[in-house]
């Protein structure tokens, strides 16, 4: 929903069935070293993936993944990985809506001393 309402707004194209999460188990409560081990064994791409997109867009040099929240980085990165191995002259970005800090970021810090 996010990146067909950001898509829209901007006038630039989306696809949304270029990755594939294999088993639905949910990886908010492991920590990063496990989420990491997880994001190898349960994302892949989709046989096209972004194939048309790229084809159709010679100039295309970058693309964004959308997600919603960004916890550790680990699913993001992960994609990406996925991402840049295919399509390695293209740059790839993240937009997120949201985030959360590690637990002695100064981000946090920050928001405190605002309060």
């Amino acid at each position: 929903m996010l990146a067909k309402s950001i898509g829209g707004a901007l006038n630039i194209p989306i696809c949304t069935n270029w990755a594939i999460r294999q088993g639905m188990s949910a990886q908010h409560h492991l920590g990063k070293a496990q989420r990491l081990q997880h994001a190898k064994q349960v994302f892949s791409l989709t046989p096209q993936c972004i194939d048309k997109l790229v084809a159709s867009n010679p100039a295309l040099k970058c693309i964004a993944i959308v997600d919603d929240v960004i916890t550790t980085g680990v699913t993001v990165n992960a994609l990406a990985s996925l991402l840049k191995a295919r399509y390695p002259q293209l740059s790839i970005i993240v937009w997120a809506m949201t985030f959360t800090p590690p637990p002695k970021s100064s981000l946090l810090t920050a928001r405190m001393a605002a309060r």
